[in-house]
């Protein structure tokens, strides 16, 4: 009586586990391969679009640091929130150090800033990428 009673507890646990593997395993597999359709928090960036024809050079200054990041011909540089939500000044300067464009501060929304052929510079909404 005593081993049909432990077969019975076994196959119960054996069934158990087999379905939290089946169940949860199912949502993770799911969740997994649709992730993409999944709205992630999206925090704040302001992307810097150079249409130019020459590398550019973005100044970032705040009142702890300063940075210089370049960005080559037809590129495209995303800063998150923590850095330009503080700048205090960016610049976008040409191949020779010439200030193309220059704004004091910028709104903490997600936005791009394109600099044009003609050095000039447009904050457009959103996330702006070059055409392809």
């Amino acid at each position: 009586m005593s081993d049909v009673r432990s077969r019975k507890w076994l196959g119960l646990i054996v069934l158990v586990v087999a379905l939290l593997v089946l169940c949860c395993g199912g949502s993770f597999f799911l969740v997994r391969s649709y992730q993409p359709f999944l709205e992630p928090e999206q925090e704040e960036a302001l992307y810097i679009r150079n249409d130019r024809a020459h590398e550019i050079t973005v100044r970032i200054v705040d009142a702890s640091m300063e940075s210089n990041t370049d960005i080559p011909p037809g590129g495209f540089q995303g800063f998150n929130e923590g850095i330009f939500c503080e700048a205090t000044l960016i610049e976008a300067q040409d191949e020779n150090g010439r200030v193309l464009a220059r704004v004091n501060s910028v709104a903490c929304t997600t936005q791009t800033w394109i600099i044009a052929e003609d050095g000039t510079a447009t904050f457009v909404p959103g996330r702006a990428e070059p055409p392809k």
